[in-house]
């Protein structure tokens, strides 16, 4: 419970954060970036029972996200939460993957949707879908974000 506070936290940064990082990657990212985060989602799926796999592959697609952004900032911001980012995603997984939930294909349908909108180079669907799936994320972990209105 004491770390909760701080997961709010991080998520409402990250909604900040990557919702622009998101719209900024669909009209500068090049085929290297799409194959970049194709391979993650890849990954994401063929491991989705291995929790820590998945987590790790999850943090690769944020990161080719930033990386597609072509700011070096984007991409700094990036792996200075990377281990925060590790954890909370494998507890997400963990708790998605119970059948009640259904989490991790909510998950990959909206990394799918994300992936899309940056592939259709459409910045506002690309932000959109990140503040979704980030989210749905911080519900699948029991967090409320606050509005952006």
């Amino acid at each position: 419970q004491g770390r909760r506070p701080d997961l709010a936290q991080m998520f409402e940064m990250r909604l900040w954060i990557e919702t622009q990082a998101a719209a900024i990657a669909a009209q500068r990212r090049d085929e290297d970036d799409l194959q970049r985060m194709q391979q993650a989602l890849q990954q994401m799926h063929d491991k989705r029972t291995d929790f820590v796999a998945a987590a790790a592959a999850d943090v690769a697609f944020h990161r080719a996200i930033a990386e597609a952004s072509k700011n070096d900032y984007f991409v700094a911001f990036h792996d200075f939460l990377r281990s925060q980012l590790a954890s909370a995603r494998r507890t997400a997984w963990e708790n998605s993957a119970s059948p009640q939930v259904g989490g991790s294909a909510d998950a990959a349908r909206e990394h799918q949707a994300l992936f899309q909108a940056i592939a259709d180079g459409d910045r506002q669907a690309a932000s959109a879908c990140a503040d979704a799936h980030l989210r749905a994320s911080a519900k699948r972990l029991k967090l409320e974000l606050p509005a952006t209105d």
